[in-house]
């Protein structure tokens, strides 16, 4: 490895000398970039000429006090990496996580932050009112950030918030999803039909698939299989840009046969208003009235206006998402189906959220032990049990899908 010179945070006009040797990182600030591009040379030369020793000693003995901040890296790492590599969602959740960092913390050094630094902290988030998910985001972001810096060679030591699920025990609760029960789903699409028909068949569809919001902002209809009954799931839409899906993976999701219908009616009707105004129709499923990318500002304020009219409790557009899901799971749909038509990046992800759901269900299959139709008085098995036989249709989803029909 060599020396470099890095500047933290990007735009500062604050420049460092960067050394990874045998082992050894080290960082030494510098008057300027011509500074700092000398010593680097320096340092690089007596690399080359295996004066190790010489270069440990001086080295040392020169940087003992320049140390970079939390602060400044993070802010080197948002606009750098997350900056040019991660989509505007992403972009955003980072920013809002380091703005919730506290001062005592983001001020000192990398190498002055422990874990139990971070233990009290995730405290005092949490005694704030924080969710321990939001708290759970903010160590990840801490994570990541130190595993940058470790990467570019201006921090040495251990990740403080490494296995940040143990610093705040994540695991042992269930996740937080707030949905919506089936009777509320009916009722909510029956106003929406009635009071809010521009944005009903969007609100329909988000019960029928689970998709996110950007994903079905994002549908086009040649991602409409109407034959098949399948859409897919292709990319993603937010801040009016479009990008591929959270995760980077593209999705098929089963169709009913209500939103197979209710689809062909809408492209049906959007025919036939593109015609009247001599325009061809919006590649988009559910465009805005001009044909573009829907807002996502407006289709909130709208659904929030069904709520209301409905008398139903504020919940978030995600909720439809969780509606779904939730129902399914109340079905008892397994978790690697649930899994798939989410598009979670695991079934860990899955089962945090929906697994507990199905605690009466699994009751239900135990007791059925006891059952005489299971055990003879002999003990013996009193029949044989039948196995189903049949295609279950692409991925093994056709007809899971089914569990999700309400009327509407």
């Amino acid at each position: 490895m060599a020396a470099r010179v890095v500047q933290i945070p990007k735009g500062s006009g604050r420049w460092y000398v960067s050394v990874n040797h045998r082992g050894d990182r080290k960082v030494r600030k510098a008057e300027n970039q011509k500074e700092a591009e000398k010593i680097a040379r320096e340092i690089n030369e007596t690399i080359r000429a295996e004066k190790a020793g010489v270069l440990r000693e001086d080295f040392s003995l020169k940087v003992a006090k320049d140390r970079v901040t939390f602060e400044d890296f993070s802010k080197t790492w948002l606009e750098g990496h997350v900056e040019t590599n991660l989509k505007w969602n992403s972009r955003r959740y980072y920013a809002d996580m380091l703005k919730r960092i506290p001062a005592s913390i983001g001020r000192r050094s990398l190498d002055e932050i422990g874990r139990e630094d971070l233990r009290k902290l995730t405290s005092k988030l949490l005694a704030d009112g924080l969710s321990r998910s939001t708290v759970a985001g903010l160590l990840r972001t801490v994570s990541a950030i130190y595993n940058a810096s470790v990467e570019d060679g201006v921090y040495s030591g251990a990740n403080p918030a490494l296995r940040p699920a143990r610093l705040l025990r994540v695991a042992e609760e269930p996740g937080e999803v707030d949905c919506l029960d089936r009777k509320e789903a009916e009722h909510l699409l029956s106003m929406a039909k009635e009071h809010f028909g521009e944005h009903y068949p969007v609100i329909f569809a988000a019960l029928r698939t689970a998709a996110r919001q950007g994903e079905l902002i994002a549908l086009r209809w040649e991602d409409i299989d109407s034959h098949g009954g399948f859409l897919t799931i292709k990319q993603t839409a937010a801040n009016g840009e479009v990008s591929s899906p959270k995760n980077g993976k593209t999705r098929k999701i089963p169709m009913t046969p209500q939103l197979v219908a209710l689809l062909k009616e809408h492209r049906r009707r959007a025919s036939e208003a593109a015609l009247a105004a001599g325009k061809s129709v919006s590649p988009w499923v559910f465009p805005s009235p001009t044909g573009g990318l829907m807002d996502p500002s407006k289709l909130r304020r709208e659904f929030a206006a069904a709520l209301t009219k409905a008398g139903l409790r504020a919940v978030t557009f995600h909720s439809l998402r969780h509606t779904c899901l939730t129902m399914m799971a109340e079905a008892g749909v397994a978790m690697p189906v649930l899994q798939k038509i989410a598009g979670h990046s695991s079934i860990t992800v899955t089962a945090r959220y929906y697994l507990h759901v199905q605690a009466e269900n699994h009751r239900g299959a135990v007791e059925v032990l006891d059952s005489p139709k299971i055990i003879s008085r002999s003990g013996k098995s009193a029949s044989k049990p039948r196995m189903r036989s049949g295609k279950r249709g692409e991925n093994g989803l056709s007809g899971v899908m089914q569990v999700a029909e309400i009327s509407g």
